[in-house]
């Protein structure tokens, strides 16, 4: 083994869309035939609760096992602007302001209540596409649903940069298929 080279750390800037609909539109240029999220940051795929220990009460609580808890998988990111499209695809509540700008209104007893089905009304096919496509990973989640409850959080500060964390559950589309992580040129829609 080689010694450990800290320039050789993978540094992948890249951008996030939605809706592309077809493998053909992935092979051309971001944002791949759909709508560009706007400026986003700190992208990451990770699995949710993916495993549950099992514990021995007759050991003092000791971990004994790990019970599988299920592919659930979440992709988080900042988005950076305040984006027409990217609240769209984001917020269930979003509207357009009467003068163009974006406004995100929550009425009580409204369109979104409890119970709401929210991947029967805002599901989006995302694409994170890296600034070198043919030579870095891009990752196509099939069927994203919003989950904007779980890390919406408005900075109102004035020292603050203007972010709001968002996070989609990557669901299985028709097929099955939750994501794909791979370059361009393997990822077929």
């Amino acid at each position: 083994m080689s010694a450990p080279d800290v320039g050789s750390i993978l540094r992948v800037p890249g951008r996030l869309s939605y809706g592309p609909t077809n493998t053909a539109s992935l092979q051309t240029d971001y944002p791949h035939g759909g709508t560009a999220l706007g400026l986003v940051g700190e992208v990451a795929i990770r699995p949710v609760d993916p495993v549950f220990v099992e514990t021995a009460q007759e050991w003092g609580g000791a971990p004994v096992d790990l019970l599988e808890g299920g592919p659930r998988w979440v992709l988080d990111f900042k988005l950076r602007e305040l984006e027409a499209s990217a609240l769209g695809a984001i917020f269930p509540c979003y509207a357009a302001g009467t003068f163009g700008g974006p406004v995100l209104k929550y009425v009580a007893n409204g369109a979104v209540r409890p119970g709401f089905r929210v991947g029967t009304v805002v599901s989006v096919v995302l694409v994170f596409t890296p600034d070198s496509p043919d030579d870095y990973p891009m990752l196509l989640v099939r069927r994203a649903v919003p989950a904007v409850q779980e890390t919406a959080l408005l900075a109102l500060r004035g020292n603050l940069g203007v972010s709001i964390p968002a996070r989609f559950y990557a669901t299985p589309d028709t097929n099955k298929a939750v994501f794909d992580y791979g370059v361009r040129r393997e990822l077929v829609l």
